[in-house]
C-alpha cells in the first residue's frame, strides 16, 4: 500500500494536530507495516513551517520518501489547488492520504482521503479563534464532509459532534480512534530541564495549554488567586503552553491578579521539560470550556499527576472515573477542586492511582494498528460519493 501522510506540523513546536500526526508516525514506524509512505512536509494553504527541513517527523525503519514541499503559501495555495486528477499525480499517486492538518482538498478520483477530525469548536464558538483560522478550519471540514472517504475522529464526541454538524456524511465512513500519552514514567527525565530553572521548587499547581479563550485560563487565574488568599501555603501555579490567538487579555489579568508573584509562564516547552513538570507537579488542572480529546490530561495522568479537568464534551470520555471533574463556567467549583487537593492527601494518593491505571488503557500502538486496519478497509469501499450511493457498506467496528 502507498500511504500518502501529512507531517506539516510535527516539526518545532508542535502542538495538537502536530503531536497526533508525529505519534502515529512514530508507532507505525515501531510496527513496520510493509508498506510506503509518501510524506508531505507543506500540507494546504494557512500553515507553512519554514524550518521543516530540521525537525519534521520521519520514521527511521519505514520506507518513505518526501512529497512535494511549496517553499511558500502562495505556492501552496496553487499546488493544492490543482484540478483533483493534477493533484494526484503531483501527489505521487498514492493509494491512500492520510491527513491531520483541519486541510482537505476538493474530492479527489482515485485516492482514498482519510481526514484527521480533532475538534469543531471554530464553528461552535468563533468567537474563540480568528477569521482567517475560522475560515481555513471551515473550508477543510466542509471539504472533509464532502470528499474524505473516511474521518478518523479522536474522541466519540468529536464524532458525534461532526455527523450533527454535517447530516449528509455517512455515519458508517465515521470511526473513533483515541489518542495515548507520549511518555513513559520509566524514562521521563528526573533532573529539572534547563529551560524551566526560573520555576519554583516542585509541587505546583500545572496546566498546560495554548494560550487561547476555549482553555479557560482566566477563571482559572481567579480560582487560584482566590484560594492563595484563603490559604497561603497552597501550590503556585505554572502556566506551560505557547502563545495562540486572542490572548492578550489574558496578560492584562495575570499582571493585575492578586498574588501575581505566584503565577509562572514557561512559553513552549519541550517534549521533556513537558515530561519532567508533569511528574513533578502538585496537581494538573485542565479547566477548558471545550476539547476534542483533552490529551495534556491522560499525559500527566501516566505520569502520576493528580489531576482535574472540566466535565463537558470530550474531557469526562478520556479520564473516565480518575480524575475530578469541575464546572468550567464556575470559579468556585474550580476554586473548590484546588482547595480539595490542597486539604486533602488521600485525594491526590488515589487520584494519582486511578489516573495511572486509566492512561495505561491507551497506547499508540494500538491506536495504529487500528488506524491500519481502516486504511485497508477504506481501500476496499468504493470512493465516497455525497450522493445516496455513496455510502453501502457496513461500518467497521469502533474503537
Amino acid at each position: 500500500m502507498k500511504i500518502g501522510y501529512d507531517i506539516s506540523q510535527t516539526g518545532f513546536g508542535k502542538a495538537g494536530c502536530g503531536v497526533v500526526a508525529a505519534e502515529f508516525l512514530r508507532a507505525f514506524d515501531r510496527i513496520c507495516p510493509p508498506h510506503e509512505f509518501i510524506l508531505y512536509p507543506v500540507v494546504g494553504d494557512f500553515f507553512l513551517d519554514p524550518d521543516w527541513r530540521l525537525s519534521a517527523a520521519r520514521p527511521s525503519r519505514l520506507p518513505w520518501r518526501l512529497g512535494p514541499a511549496p517553499s511558500s503559501l502562495d505556492r501552496a495555495r496553487r499546488f493544492w489547488s490543482h484540478h483533483p486528477e493534477s493533484l494526484e499525480s503531483r501527489l505521487g499517486h498514492p493509494e491512500l492520504l492520510h491527513l491531520h492538518s483541519f486541510f482537505a482538498p476538493t474530492r479527489l478520483p482515485k485516492t482514498r482521503l482519510v481526514w484527521t477530525l480533532h475538534d469543531l469548536d471554530f464553528l461552535v464558538h468563533p468567537d474563540w479563534s480568528e477569521e482567517a483560522n475560522r475560515f481555513g478550519c471551515f473550508q477543510g471540514a466542509l471539504n472533509a464532509s464532502l470528499g474524505a472517504d473516511l474521518v478518523v475522529s479522536v474522541s466519540e464526541f468529536s464524532r458525534r459532534q461532526f455527523l450533527d454538524i454535517f447530516p449528509h456524511y455517512p455515519e458508517d465512513r465515521t470511526v473513533t480512534v483515541p489518542l495515548a500519552s507520549r511518555f513513559d514514567p520509566a524514562s521521563s527525565p528526573s533532573s529539572r530541564p534547563s529551560g524551566l530553572a526560573a520555576l519554583p521548587k516542585p509541587d505546583f499547581f500545572l496546566t498546560v495549554a495554548t494560550l487561547q479563550p476555549r482553555k479557560n485560563l482566566p477563571r482559572l487565574l481567579q480560582a487560584w488567586s482566590r484560594l492563595r488568599q484563603q490559604l497561603p501555603s497552597c501550590p503556585n501555579l505554572v502556566l506551560a503552553g505557547g502563545e495562540g490567538w486572542l490572548s492578550s487579555g489574558l496578560h492584562d489579568i495575570l499582571h493585575s491578579l492578586p498574588g501575581r508573584d505566584g503565577v509562572f509562564t514557561t512559553g513552549y516547552v519541550t517534549d521533556s521539560a513537558l515530561a519532567w513538570l508533569y511528574r513533578n507537579c502538585f496537581a494538573f488542572v485542565l479547566p477548558s470550556l471545550a476539547e476534542g480529546f483533552g490529551l495534556p490530561a491522560l499525559e500527566a495522568m501516566s505520569l502520576g499527576a493528580p489531576t482535574v479537568v472540566s466535565r463537558v464534551t470530550s474531557l469526562p470520555e478520556v479520564v473516565g472515573d480518575a480524575a475530578l471533574l469541575i464546572d468550567p463556567d464556575s470559579v468556585d467549583s474550580l476554586a473548590a477542586a484546588l482547595q480539595s487537593l490542597c486539604l486533602q492527601p488521600e485525594l491526590r494518593v488515589r487520584l494519582r492511582d486511578a489516573g495511572l491505571r486509566r492512561a495505561s488503557s491507551f497506547s499508540w500502538d494500538l491506536s495504529a494498528r487500528r488506524l491500519l486496519d481502516l486504511y485497508h478497509h477504506t481501500l476496499t469501499r468504493p470512493k465516497y460519493s455525497p450522493s445516496p450511493e455513496g455510502a453501502t457498506h457496513p461500518a467497521p467496528a469502533q474503537a
